[in-house]
């Protein structure tokens, strides 16, 4: 991913687009950066109707706020789910929610869920027109996210699965969704190396999760063996015995709340997104009518 990220700093010669005029495949077309005026003309005349008008370079949406936004997103709405995939069977299997097989299926659920969520917003981005579609989705996807998080620290098997299926469905939107919202603000030409940085840069709200969150709070509810000293030692349990949490719902409910809060500052996010970009459409239609009238 970093390499991918890295390779998309650098300028794109090569830019693809569609004949609108026949309904022949994606033309090839190698147009010069240095042509700005054809490339303009014979590239955004075929690119997503939706899309800016201008064409980003992975250093200036650096310097973007909606590149920003959508990094936050990334980071607490994909880093909270994905978390919580990981640990899937151990949840199920500490919670006494069923048998090795039940936490399969569990996972196998969340998948199919989040798998039918990607068609769904595919087709319902295709067939709505309104630019702000995809944010919007994206916006969702927080939502539902936070809302499996907050049924996972309710102790029943009932609201275990129904967070299971909100997550599949937070995934599903969440991954339907934001490569479009990306596409649409920075344009088609870089969108690789854009979105491969934000992927890249987005793994820091997974790791912070699943390595320095989720093992501290598991950890600080393992049972507590007395030394000889006087003293408790959790390093001095048992591996096979002592190092299984036996507390339940509570082995994880921290973690789920943390995990709430990181949707909960995604879900602002995208709402920032959604009205940073209905704004600078706003400022470009404003524009556009300045241009035509002073013509």
């Amino acid at each position: 991913i970093i390499g991918i990220a890295l390779l998309g700093l650098r300028r794109q010669r090569i830019a693809v687009a569609t004949d609108l005029g026949s309904p022949s495949a994606p033309l090839l077309a190698g147009i010069s950066n240095d042509q700005q005026g054809l490339r303009s003309h014979a590239y955004r005349r075929n690119v997503d109707r939706n899309s800016e008008d201008v064409l980003h370079t992975p250093r200036s949406a650096l310097c973007a706020v909606e590149f920003w936004l959508m990094w936050l997103v990334m980071t607490t709405v994909c880093g909270s789910n994905a978390s919580t995939m990981n640990i899937m069977s151990l949840i199920f299997t500490d919670r006494h929610a069923g048998s090795e097989v039940v936490s399969r299926i569990a996972s196998i659920l969340v998948m199919v869920i989040s798998s039918l969520s990607r068609f769904s917003c595919g087709i319902f981005i295709a067939a709505s027109p309104g630019r702000s579609t995809p944010a919007i989705l994206v916006a969702g996807a927080a939502m539902m996210a936070a809302t499996s998080q907050v049924l996972f620290t309710l102790n029943d098997e009932v609201f275990l699965f129904a967070a299971c299926i909100a997550m599949g469905m937070s995934d599903g939107m969440f991954w339907g969704s934001l490569p479009v919202v990306s596409n649409r603000v920075f344009g088609l030409q870089n969108s690789g190396g854009i979105y491969g940085m934000l992927v890249c840069f987005g793994a820091v709200g997974f790791i912070t999760l699943s390595l320095g969150v989720q093992p501290a709070v598991y950890a600080s509810h393992l049972p507590h063996r007395v030394s000889k000293n006087g003293t408790t030692d959790s390093a001095a349990a048992d591996v096979n015995t002592d190092r299984v949490c036996k507390q339940g719902v509570l082995c994880f409910r921290e973690y789920h709340i943390i995990c709430a809060c990181f949707a909960a500052i995604g879900l602002a996010s995208s709402l920032g997104l959604v009205w940073t970009i209905a704004w600078r459409k706003r400022l470009q239609q404003k524009q556009s009518r300045l241009n035509d009238g002073l013509l």
